[in-house]
């Protein structure tokens, strides 16, 4: 679709489905210990980890149609839908404006989502010129239960061209009521 158009499924419904995002900031305290037995030859080894959770954003589900229906009235219509679901805790609202971030970056860094984590590891020497190593990292979890905005949208939005002048000079008009109606179609819902 990105690098052809859409000519080649004009009259077809286009998916683009199980789409996935996860992003995760914090920090990690931990401690930890390892220990080696039989001449050095298996070292058995831990880490427990206190974590803070700055921020974290994902997709729970996204979902999106777009369909190009056949030549009406000499021109095609698109028709884009979508739906999907994100969750956010910690992480300046969509709708925040420019000038209010600065000062909410410094609240948002006292962040409260707390969990815990543990790593474990295994190294053996069975012979002179073979090692066998076995680890679980990052084993644990985060309660993102601070700042938490999730936002859903279910939307259609429906395109069928422009008329556009020669004789003006009006296409920063057009591009921002073109963004404009984008943005109230797909505008997405705070839940």
């Amino acid at each position: 679709l990105l690098w052809q158009g859409n000519e080649p499924f004009i009259g077809e419904e286009v998916e683009v489905d199980n789409i996935y995002f996860d992003y995760t900031s914090k920090f990690e305290y931990f401690i930890g210990y390892s220990h080696s037995f039989f001449d050095k030859r298996l070292t058995i080894g831990f880490k427990s980890k206190l974590i803070k959770g700055l921020q974290n954003a994902s997709v729970e589900y996204a979902n999106s149609t777009f369909n190009t229906k056949d030549e009406v009235q000499n021109y095609f219509e698109l028709t884009a839908n979508t739906n999907y679901l994100l969750n956010t805790s910690n992480v300046i609202p969509i709708t925040e404006s420019i000038s209010n971030i600065l000062g909410t970056l410094k609240y948002y860094s006292l962040s409260q989502n707390y969990g815990y984590g543990f790593d474990l590891g295994l190294k053996a020497n069975i012979a002179d010129k073979f090692n066998f190593n076995f680890s679980i990292c990052d084993l644990g979890n985060i309660n993102w239960n601070a700042n938490v905005i999730n936002y859903q949208s279910d939307a259609t939005f429906i395109y069928n061209g422009f008329t556009y002048d020669v004789n003006t000079d009006d296409q920063q008009n057009f591009f921002d009521s073109l963004l404009d109606s984008l943005k109230n179609e797909f505008n997405p819902e705070e839940l």
